[in-house]
């Protein structure tokens, strides 16, 4: 919730001062989130006795978000293009 909150603040926010306070929100609220999720499936995988398959499930999740951030930087280029020109040509 707070790295949500720090998200939309900086996105809505000009000043300066806001937005690095935001931004530092947001660096608190990841590290307090950092590695539960990764703990959480080493802890499922003990339980189930397939601790072997750890690394490839890892990587895969790992690789699914790397895939995820660059079709999301992708689609944000269009986006703003889009967006851009929209703007451009209601001003004239």
């Amino acid at each position: 919730m707070l790295v949500a909150g720090c998200l939309l603040g900086q996105v809505a926010t000009s000043d300066y001062w806001l937005f690095l306070a935001l931004f530092i929100g947001q660096g608190v609220g990841m590290a307090c989130v950092s590695g539960s999720a990764t703990a959480l499936l080493y802890d499922l995988l003990v339980r189930r006795g397939a601790t072997s398959g750890y690394v490839r499930i890892r990587s895969r999740f790992t690789m699914l978000g790397t895939v995820a951030s660059g079709v999301a930087i992708i689609l944000g280029g269009q986006l703003q293009r889009w967006r851009t020109r929209r703007s451009a040509t209601l001003w004239r």
